[in-house]
């Protein structure tokens, strides 16, 4: 949540309180453009992007979680300088946007993605983590060209195979499911990076982990 990780610039109520449909947020509260870094847009229940977000081209970090979005092509001139972005919890079907040069922290968690193959090292050569858990895809082929990755979830996912990811060369943490059946399959399905030493961790609930 990017309220809890980073200093928030805004009050963390102000995007609730107004209406965000209307003119661009900085004329409400005559906050210049560039001076504007973070904007949480999350639990709106919107399924269209604000047409004056276009206009805050140096927004570092963009929370979108928890709305019912499937399309952020609005969103790309904002791509260049983003470092983190949330879309956690939305109803995305495919991520093939991009490049995002700068961005290091990416949440897809709980969308509807049936492939991977947008995101790979050309759209993201600086991302770090990434979040993919409760998708659908089963074809990790495509994030093993994400030469910088460190860390990645993949909980509760239909991954078949996470033998592509073996020769990442950053890699440190993979997150996968923590049930009995999800263990067994795991055996298999991790032996490929287990022997490069990433350190795999299960996860039985959204927030409990514990090391494999």
């Amino acid at each position: 949540n990017l309220q809890e990780q980073l200093p928030l610039d805004l009050p963390s109520n102000l995007s609730h309180s107004l209406n965000l449909l209307a003119k661009p947020l900085g004329e409400r509260i005559g906050l210049p453009v560039d001076e504007l870094h973070l904007f949480d847009l999350s639990r709106l229940k919107i399924d269209t992007l604000p047409r004056f977000l276009n206009v805050y081209t140096q927004l570092h970090f963009l929370n979108l979680s928890n709305n019912y979005l499937n399309d952020i092509t609005a969103l790309s001139p904002l791509f260049e300088n983003l470092t983190l972005l949330d879309l956690g919890n939305n109803y995305l079907n495919q991520f093939n946007w991009g490049p995002f040069p700068q961005l290091v922290d990416l949440n897809l968690s709980y969308n509807f993605l049936g492939s991977v193959e947008g995101i790979t090292g050309k759209n993201f050569p600086s991302l770090k983590s990434i979040d993919l858990s409760g998708n659908y895809f089963q074809d990790s082929t495509p994030l093993a060209s994400v030469q910088t990755l460190v860390n990645l979830d993949l909980c509760q996912t239909s991954v078949t195979s996470l033998e592509p990811l073996g020769e990442l060369p950053e890699l440190h943490r993979v997150y996968l499911n923590a049930t009995e059946h999800a263990l067994e399959e795991n055996r298999e399905r991790t032996r490929a990076i287990f022997v490069r030493g990433v350190r795999i961790q299960f996860k039985s609930e959204p927030n409990e982990l514990f090391a494999g």
